[in-house]
């Protein structure tokens, strides 16, 4: 959890991906003294998935994405869910998302969503409708095209730099 403001705001901590928390209240010494204080199922049923998100805190409020590539706000402290976006697309892998702004940036499929933080709702003037479908102006038949974006982005200035899988095939 970041000191300053009491997040963990960047997917891995912070925009160095230290994956590190510089509080000091546990140790090795009381470690074995912690217990749960809630969980949260996201209710997921696939029977081939997995969970691999790294999850957010902006201001109190944690964001996840389920084994199904649900979007999902929940109260920090509590756990307790706020809200929920599932996209059109449900399935395949998903580590996080990028927070900048009141926004969250959001990836299911060939998909890059960004979404109101606080409402869960679609950002409409984002893309088309809130989405941008990332096989679109590539200059040839994207049917067979493959693409996916696992791993949430960094922000640099005004842009959202994102890697991407894509398909093996020489197609």
């Amino acid at each position: 959890v970041d000191d300053m403001n009491n997040s963990w705001s960047h997917y891995r901590a912070n925009p160095d991906a230290q994956q590190f928390s510089p509080l000091n209240q546990i140790d090795t010494s009381n470690v074995h003294l912690l217990k749960p204080i809630w969980e949260f199922h996201t209710g997921d049923t696939a029977t081939r998935s997995t969970i691999e998100c790294n999850p957010i805190i902006i201001d109190n409020m944690m964001y996840i994405t389920s084994p199904t590539n649900q979007l999902i706000a929940l109260h920090a402290a509590s756990g307790k869910e706020v809200w929920r976006f599932v996209p059109g697309q449900i399935g395949g892998i998903n580590r996080g998302v990028t927070f900048h702004k009141g926004k969250i940036f959001f990836s299911a499929g060939h998909y890059l969503y960004s979404i109101q933080a606080h409402t869960g709702n679609l950002i409409q003037t984002f893309g088309g409708e809130g989405k941008i479908d990332l096989r679109e102006n590539l200059g040839k038949d994207t049917s067979k095209i493959s693409i996916s974006l696992t791993t949430p982005g960094v922000i640099y200035k005004q842009l959202l730099i994102m890697g991407s899988a894509t398909g093996e095939g020489y197609e």
